[in-house]
């Protein structure tokens, strides 16, 4: 099946019912394996397998977030990725403001200061996590004649254009990474866990559904209540 959940409650044993599939998996296919978890359970996950699976077993696991996942794949495929750290971003942020001060509606030029800026950046990542795009935002906001909404869109769309010169920002991963996974077919056949989220963004969800396209076997733990 191209979907398996499994599903329980909090420490009912999924990640180790999990582990033990994964073991089955390897001593029957010897072929690799890819774990996605959250960045921050990345090391925890490592710590654990290595000692649920062995280090035999281990050699064919590949842990990893799906940030990082980006960046293999990017690399694997000669895509440059120069990350920006957050005060690059808020340097072209900056100049992106700039550039459209003068045909904002909302926004006075005023608000171009340093405790403004990061709260737009926070604003754009909420947004991407959603998976709504500048151009989807800047449609949302003519047909509700919101000007509010209209700047936000504006902005970002300079801000982001200024990014398509070569820099990258990590917020922009996950839907950079579908999009490559769409053109290249990539973990066709191959077995996908998924582990340690408790739920998930619009963006982690449409890399998943990608991978379900390619024709991935994937198998997602969550918890549930009951």
């Amino acid at each position: 099946m191209p979907l398996t959940l499994i599903l329980g409650r909090v420490g009912c044993g999924k990640t180790a019912a999990m582990a033990d599939e994964i073991a089955r998996r390897i001593d029957e296919t010897h072929e690799k394996i890819t774990l996605l978890v959250p960045d921050q359970y990345t090391v925890a996950s490592e710590n654990y397998f290595l000692t649920r699976l062995g280090e035999k077993r281990s050699r064919y696991l590949n842990i990893t977030s799906l940030k990082s996942l980006a960046r293999t794949e990017f690399a694997a495929h000669g895509i440059p990725s120069r990350f920006l750290g957050e005060g690059g971003k808020t340097v072209l942020l900056k100049k992106a403001f700039d550039a459209v001060a003068p045909s904002l509606k909302y926004y006075p030029p005023e608000y171009r200061n340093p405790r403004f800026l990061p709260l737009l950046l926070g604003a754009f990542k909420e947004l991407k996590a959603a998976g709504i795009s500048a151009d989807e935002l800047m449609d949302t906001a003519r047909r509700e004649k919101n000007d509010k909404l209209y700047d936000l869109a504006m902005i970002r769309q300079i801000y982001e254009g200024y990014l398509s010169e070569g820099y990258f920002d990590p917020d922009d991963a996950p839907a950079r990474l579908r999009k490559l996974l769409a053109d290249t077919g990539d973990f066709e056949n191959e077995a996908v866990y998924v582990a340690n989220f408790r739920t998930f963004y619009n963006r982690e969800r449409n890399i998943l559904l990608q991978m379900i396209k390619n024709g991935a076997h994937v198998t997602v733990a969550l918890p549930t209540d009951t």
